[in-house]
């Protein structure tokens, strides 16, 4: 599990290494300059010609650090700080120090001279849109052939966001210092961000522990978290599922489910579906139980409230359309549900309009993309997307655990918020979403918490997709691809 921190944060886990751990701004900039530097290293040359282009803040102190940590070491670099009158101090100190120690220093440039640009144009506290000067600047740069370093985040992306403001930079990579950054996390920021190196920069663990700890990502490590296996286990050791998915003629949907929740371990999986899909799903998910209704008048509340005491958890959703008898069982199920439910697709679709989806009901994960996101909460899909962290962060809690799907998609309980980073744009696919839902499911069914296994899930989805690309790239990807892969992913 690695750690993110927004603007915010990261301006006060510097604020306390310098106030309560008296690690001085000086040193903290020194360390992480010699930090960026190595880094740039492995990339570059001796031969190639490079510009370090500082702005007036503590960025562009970094970037001038940098420039004259390569110039001590032999290579051939330029720095262009054209606001020597607006430094900031730590800035000026580092621009006095370059050009004592030999760097030169321009006030023009001709960018078709260099091979490599180090950014550090604007910072990780960029908060407007970037006009004028500025913006020709970063379209000279990106127009270029040189090879970009950014330093910190890339101008123009807003690191807590991942919003481009206006314009920004395409790095070849970033060096972040002393804890990633959630616009580098988020799309479009992390495109923009190219290969992100996270460098130590000498901030105090307890100073980061203390800010950021309930902001999260996951790596290949984290897979320790996944439930256990037991040698003398049997069926019922690892969960009962119960689905409903699936109207007259949609048994895609519930059949993607329960396949994708049988490969990731679970025990027994129920499939509460239309009658038309009985044939179907016997032959295709020949694991699974199969319980079915035909038409409204044929849901009755004791069936329903049966087969709930049945499972230890519901997924509910996947292709169930938003017909009446759609509307009767998500009705009766949320009435009587006294076990962990994942909801998703048509069930939130029905759901939507009908008041404040948090107090509904208890116990519950919530799987939206943008769009059924929109029909939940009634907030425009552009400001959701402007600031997903916040937003799945202000809109979810411990009864309601919030999977905000998209490029990136974001998991929040109300305190915890965990930014998944696996996952291709080949897995934009039908069904992607049905095979989500059963992996959740069945880790909540398996042992795991709703959040762990909401996380986890997503984790493993896009491991799972990712794998699958390697092996047939991304434009022949399909949803059962996905759950083909579970198992090596899981192995």
């Amino acid at each position: 599990m690695k750690y993110f921190a927004n603007a915010n944060e990261a301006k006060q886990i510097d604020r306390l290494s310098s106030e309560d751990y008296h690690i001085s701004s000086e040193i903290l900039m020194e360390r992480a300059a010699c930090a960026a530097a190595d880094y740039i290293k492995r990339y570059i040359s001796k031969d190639q010609k490079i510009l370090a282009v500082s702005g007036n803040g503590n960025n562009g102190g970094d970037a001038a650090a940098i420039a004259r940590i390569l110039y001590e070491d032999g290579y051939d670099v330029v720095l262009y700080m054209p606001y020597y009158e607006k430094l900031s101090e730590l800035a000026r100190k580092q621009y006095d120090i370059a050009m004592e120690s030999g760097v030169d220093c321009v006030f023009a440039y001709r960018l078709n001279y260099f091979d490599v640009v180090i950014d550090g144009l604007f910072g990780i506290g960029l908060n407007r849109k970037i006009s004028g000067v500025e913006r020709i600047l970063i379209e000279q740069i990106n127009d270029s052939s040189a090879k970009v370093f950014s330093v910190d985040i890339p101008s123009g992306i807003n690191a807590s966001t991942g919003e481009v403001m206006g314009i920004a930079i395409n790095a070849y990579a970033t060096i972040t210092f002393g804890v990633m950054k959630a616009g580098l996390l988020l799309s479009p920021g992390n495109i923009h961000a190219g290969k992100v190196y996270v460098a130590k920069a000498g901030f105090p663990g307890l100073a980061l522990k203390r800010v950021c700890n309930r902001n999260f990502y996951y790596g290949r490590e984290d897979l320790c978290l996944l439930p256990k296996r037991y040698d003398d286990a049997n069926k019922g050791t690892y969960g009962k599922l119960l689905i409903i998915a699936g109207s007259s003629g949609m048994c895609g949907a519930a059949q993607l489910c329960a396949k994708a929740a049988y490969h990731s371990g679970c025990g027994l999986v129920r499939i509460l579906t239309h009658e038309d899909n009985r044939a179907i799903l016997q032959k295709n998910v020949p694991e699974a139980i199969i319980s079915c209704y035909n038409s409204e008048e044929d849901i009755h509340e004791e069936d329903i409230e049966a087969l709930l005491k049945w499972a230890g958890v519901v997924a509910i959703g996947p292709g169930l359309g938003t017909g009446k008898a759609s509307e009767k069982l998500v009705d009766i199920v949320l009435n009587y549900i006294k076990v962990p439910i994942v909801i998703d697709a048509d069930a939130i679709n029905i759901m939507a309009g009908h008041g404040n989806y948090m107090q509904i009901v208890h116990n519950a994960v919530f799987t939206p993309h943008l769009k059924e996101m929109y029909g939940l909460s009634g907030v425009p899909i552009e400001v959701i997307r402007s600031d997903m962290v916040g937003f799945a962060k202000e809109n979810s809690s411990e009864d309601a655990v919030l999977v905000l799907k998209n490029a990136r998609t974001v998991v929040a309980d109300g305190e915890q918020v965990y930014v998944n980073t696996s996952g291709n744009e080949g897995m934009a696919t039908a069904g992607s979403g049905d095979v989500l839902t059963g992996i959740i499911a069945s880790f909540i069914a398996q042992g795991l918490d709703r959040y762990t296994a909401a996380t986890i899930g997503v984790y493993v989805h896009g491991i799972a997709g990712d794998t699958a690309g390697e092996c047939i790239g991304h434009y022949a990807l399909t949803a059962t691809d996905i759950i083909d892969s579970l198992g090596e992913v899981l192995s």
